[in-house]
């Protein structure tokens, strides 16, 4: 069965903003089921006439995280009339799905447009429960802010991405239900990557009323899971998302992988009554199925996240059926260590989940395994003999050694409350897998790096430097790493401030001097154009694109695709070529143009693998069929036949000359040209100054000679390529009317991205690069780049 990887995580709960926040609680041993704050919901103004004030003491008492309704909404594109109406769930999902990207290293721009999956559970409605209040305030944003379908939703529209967008309701086990489907998805194929997780909001004591008759919460307002104190569970809220893929897939592309996640769920169907009691019975069953699909031996696991929400009954029913399973396959001796991070956080319900599984990551990260709270061996549960069983409660911190082969497994529970039970093992590999291009095996060399840091507004950019410094004082970064990450694995906002630096400690200073005249921090970055421009011939060198050939698998990869589409016309190999270039080949008027060609594609494909698509393009002669590949107006079998045949019929008609001609007004060169006939041409038009001729050899002699000699045009700039085709004059017709021939079968499409042509000067908006006429023109017609580029910039005016 197809292995799943963890590549990405991000949380936010109780006490922790994010994971290293969230380590210190659990390495510390907090409890952050605290007080609850007047300002949140104050318990004392609400009466409950069959309930004493009892219920007052549960509600005043939770999990909660700080300013849960402050959040960057400008960075979603979410107006400030419309966030007031959003349900902190789907704030949340949103930020904390942010987060888990950037942690796996997938830009907005990566992942735009691609079959990412989304997956997320969620079974409170807080903001619906305090509507009736407000009645006369509704608007039109109520309908998709109070939506639960929404929260998922909104994480796809926003990236862009195009998979399956789920969320889902199995109560107290929905996070991890949800993360089980979406592995099974990625290996269904319906999506190539999957975001999954679980959210929960608590914005109105009101859902308590309901829970405290019901006997699930803890009337101490704690979870005193395994302790003969066991009362009911504390509530929490929060929210994890973690980042799924494909093992294979991962390691291809360089991932930074937490871990492997096997899942599996099940359903008690009507093995107890009522319906919310647990089934030890199908809990067992789980674990037997999942164990023998995926082939583990439960004697590998190392420490079992329990579900452990500290209630009488469902304790010991967990708690008995893991040692009635793990049991067989232990010896005598050896008993494996149990906890619940809800003694720390609360109960996150529908986040649950996640909440236990990243708890899990963060311990096989630093390899400890931390204490579970609440309990001693003296206050066990009387129902769980400890004594007995293969499970021990983990009371103090503790090394977690890695296994022989350098692995560390854990297992993790999470049951609804209906009876849907999902069970999960996590495998932390033996070796990390390095980031490719810039990887965490990069030797660390004495020089200086670019440290880019962005954000959404001035408010986020403040903020996002007194992160970074805090970070830097805390934790151990490589800088050559982090200038990698911050250059290429983080989107880039339209407020920007960027540091050289060649130590982390250089760079804390530097942020520190910056933070201290925040206002000066950065200014707005106006929205920019980006245009790749694709060059034509003359721009060959001995030894081209070496580096890229020896360091980038991608440009190499491209280049044997190229070579591969060749076979169809020709023996010689454009990889040969470049791998051991001669003089000779400078000059060629058909390796030349193919070696220019096939550098631009593996280039172009070296910024799509990282996410960077301009926002127009234009080509000029031989470079403007590598526009179209770009653009996507050919496929590369297209590009590289028409490439072919334009570079081998050119070279057919060798002979003639090509002169660059500057600083002389093109009406006034177009003047003179046609003093020659037929025999001289403007064959590019570079700008209102610079144009290059082309024609007969004799007449480009006799051109130079004249304007050398004169003194009108002392200033002009006058250089030759160093070309032997005469391309773009009348030395080309047969050659054009060859290449229209060979290409009478050529389909194009429409441009995806857009392309300005040379040919006509105007954007292309149909399939016409994919007509024999247009690369006829192109061959023969003089490129007019200055007049594309003239259109390129007043479209970016408009």
């Amino acid at each position: 069965m197809e292995e799943i990887a963890i590549v990405g995580i991000a949380c936010r709960f109780p006490g922790g903003k994010d994971i290293d926040e969230f380590w210190e609680v659990l390495k510390n041993g907090e409890d952050h089921v605290l007080d609850v704050p007047k300002e949140r919901w104050n318990v004392d103004i609400i009466d409950i006439p069959d309930l004493d004030d009892e219920w007052k003491e549960q509600a005043s008492k939770s999990g909660l995280i700080q300013d849960y309704d402050k959040w960057d909404n400008k960075l979603f594109g979410i107006s400030d009339s419309e966030a007031g109406w959003m349900d902190p769930q789907q704030c949340l999902a949103l930020e904390v799905t942010y987060s888990a990207l950037e942690d796996g290293g997938f830009t907005r721009e990566k992942i735009k447009g691609t079959n990412t999956g989304v997956y997320i559970g969620c079974m409170n409605r807080d903001l619906s429960l305090g509507l009736n209040e407000s009645l006369h305030e509704f608007n039109n944003f109520l309908v998709t802010g109070m939506s639960s379908s929404i929260i998922s939703n909104r994480l796809s529209y926003f990236f862009d991405i195009r998979g399956p967008s789920l969320t889902i309701d199995t109560a107290c086990s929905s996070a991890l239900v949800a993360i089980h489907l979406g592995s099974q998805a990625i290996r269904s194929g319906d999506c190539s990557m999957a975001i999954c997780g679980g959210v929960n909001s608590m914005i109105t004591p009101i859902n308590y009323i309901p829970l405290i008759k019901a006997g699930m919460t803890s009337k101490t307002g704690k979870s005193h899971t395994f302790s003969k104190d066991a009362d009911g569970y504390a509530r929490g809220e929060g929210c994890g998302m973690v980042v799924l893929k494909s093992l294979k897939q991962a390691k291809k592309d360089g991932d930074k992988i937490w871990a492997v996640i096997m899942s599996g769920c099940n359903q008690d169907g009507k093995e107890n009554t009522p319906i919310t009691a647990p089934s030890g019975k199908q809990q067992i069953e789980l674990m037997e199925r999942l164990y023998s699909l995926h082939g583990i031996s439960p004697a590998d696991i190392q420490y079992i996240e329990s579900h452990g929400t500290g209630t009488p009954i469902g304790d010991p029913t967990e708690t008995n059926a893991l040692a009635e399973f793990f049991s067989p396959f232990l010896s005598k001796d050896r008993k494996i260590p149990i906890g619940s991070v809800k003694t720390n956080i609360g109960h996150l319900e529908s986040s649950a989940g996640t909440a236990g599984l990243i708890k899990i990551l963060l311990m096989m990260k630093h390899a400890k395994i931390v204490t579970s709270l609440h309990y001693s061996k003296e206050n066990a549960n009387p129902n769980i003999d400890f004594d007995l069983i293969p499970l021990e409660v983990s009371t103090e911190i503790r090394i977690w050694k890695a296994r022989n082969d350098g692995t560390r497994i854990s297992c993790i529970n999470s049951f609804g409350f209906g009876g849907t039970n999902s069970h999960a093992v996590i495998k932390q590999l033996a070796k990390t897998v390095p980031i490719k291009d810039g990887s965490s095996t990069c030797k660390p060399i004495t020089v200086d790096f670019i440290i880019a840091i962005s954000a959404a507004s001035q408010e986020a950019l403040t903020y996002t430097v007194k992160h970074y410094i805090q970070k830097i004082k805390t934790e151990s970064y490589n800088i050559q790493e982090l200038s990698f990450t911050s250059l290429m694995k983080r989107s880039h906002y339209r407020y920007r401030l960027a540091v050289v630096t060649h130590s982390t400690n250089d760079l804390e200073e530097q942020l520190t001097a910056i933070n201290t005249t925040a206002d000066e921090i950065s200014k707005k970055i106006k929205p920019v154009q980006l245009i790749f421009l694709f060059c034509g011939v003359g721009t060959v060198w001995v030894g081209m694109c070496q580096g890229f050939l020896n360091k980038s698998k991608i440009f190499k990869d491209t280049v044997m695709k190229i070579d591969q589409e060749l076979i169809k016309y020709t023996k010689i190999s454009i990889l040969d070529t470049l791998t051991n270039p001669s003089s000779t080949f400078l000059r060629d008027p058909f390796l030349g143009p193919l070696a220019i060609f096939t550098c631009q594609i593996g280039i172009w494909d070296m910024w799509q693998d990282k996410g960077v698509t301009p926002d127009l393009i234009v080509g000029q002669s031989v470079g403007e069929v590598a526009a179209a590949y770009a653009s996507g107006c050919l496929t590369l079998s297209e590009a590289v036949q028409v490439t072919y045949y334009r570079s081998f019929l050119s070279s057919k008609a060798a002979g003639g000359k090509m002169l660059i001609v500057g600083h002389i007004n093109t009406e006034k060169l177009e003047e003179i040209c046609s003093t020659y006939g037929n025999k001289l041409a403007i064959a590019v038009y570079s700008s209102k100054e610079t144009c290059v001729v082309s024609g007969d050899e004799n007449s480009i002699n006799d051109l130079k000679e004249i304007m050398s000699s004169n003194s009108e045009y002392s200033s002009v700039l006058l250089k030759e390529l160093d070309v032997t085709c005469a391309y773009h004059s009348y030395h080309m017709t047969d050659a054009s009317k060859q290449l229209k021939s060979e290409l009478k079968n050529l389909h194009g499409k429409t441009p995806e991205v857009p392309i300005i042509s040379t040919v006509s000067g105007q954007q292309i908006n149909g399939p016409e690069m994919g007509s024999s006429a247009y690369w006829s023109s192109n061959l023969l017609k003089p490129v007019l780049l200055r007049q594309a580029i003239s259109k390129a910039i007043n479209s970016r005016q408009k």
